[in-house]
């Protein structure tokens, strides 16, 4: 597969929406929101202090190097973006459906906050995922491999691969925000840069649970600049294939994962 691409499922369509809890969510505007992603196991020791790069860092700095010498201007359409977007936000609701569905039935430890946190989280990207294809996009498949069964059964190995996937989006939003600018399209990459915002608040949070449980040291918010990781959103989705989150040999789930959307104390549900 070509830098950047993603192959289409044949006949997939956008999937009926989960259950809402909260009459809120329901007011959406014809407005893009742009990228995310969940639950890939990097490896526990990616994310501690002393280790310089990760193996995600690492793999999308070859990615990016290798655009860079092949001469290809990486310039992507509004249309790619928001499909890939789309694609991500989906997996992201149903990785965390299946995490948070595990957690409450005892079999991933998590504490009630951090249940309560990543519930919150989930309902973000589910509210994400409702704009993008409102707004035209078409998600390229909804069905999803967990390439790590212990992504959703270990603690330390959800913990530390939600933070490298927090990471490697917050990067896909900042590429999301330069590719509108260049296509003349600055609402949309104010949109983006919106969308980044609450990834980076994602990040700290889980940071804060991991560094509480004693699998990370540090401080939660640790980072004066967020980690401009890709050129392109397409080089984001590609990682995610390579990671075996899409077409993977793992154990196969389909959008949007068990439970309801929860939007139970959220606010600004529209840009």
């Amino acid at each position: 597969m070509a830098p950047g691409t993603w192959q289409r499922d044949s006949g997939v369509s956008p999937a009926e929406k989960p259950v809402v809890t909260d009459e809120t969510s329901q007011s959406h505007g014809n407005v893009l929101r742009l990228f995310d992603g969940r639950a890939l196991r990097i490896g526990r020791t990616a994310h501690r202090e002393n280790a310089s790069m990760s193996v995600l860092e690492t793999r999308a700095t070859s990615r990016m190097a290798a655009r860079l010498q092949s001469g290809e201007d990486g310039c992507e359409t509004v249309q790619s973006i928001i499909d890939i977007a789309a694609t991500a936000e989906a997996l992201a609701v149903t990785a965390l459906g299946g995490a948070i569905d595990n957690a409450i039935n005892g079999l991933l430890p998590l504490t009630d906050e951090a249940i309560q946190s990543l519930t919150a989280a989930r309902a973000t990207e589910q509210i994400h995922y409702d704009f993008l294809v409102a707004a035209g996009a078409e998600p390229l498949t909804l069905t999803f491999t967990i390439p790590d069964e212990a992504i959703l059964t270990d603690p330390e190995t959800f913990l530390t691969t939600l933070v490298s996937l927090e990471e490697a989006f917050i990067g896909a939003y900042l590429a999301a925000a330069q590719q509108f600018s260049i296509l003349g399209e600055p609402e949309l990459a104010q949109v983006a840069l919106q969308i980044g915002a609450v990834e980076a608040e994602h990040r700290a949070g889980v940071r804060f649970f991991a560094i509480e449980a004693g699998f990370l040291t540090g401080t939660p918010n640790d980072v004066a600049f967020e980690k401009a990781l890709f050129a392109t959103v397409g080089e984001a989705a590609d990682l995610l294939t390579e990671l075996g989150f899409i077409g993977g040999d793992g154990t196969a789930v389909e959008y949007p994962g068990p439970g309801a959307i929860d939007t139970t104390g959220l606010t600004q549900l529209e840009p």
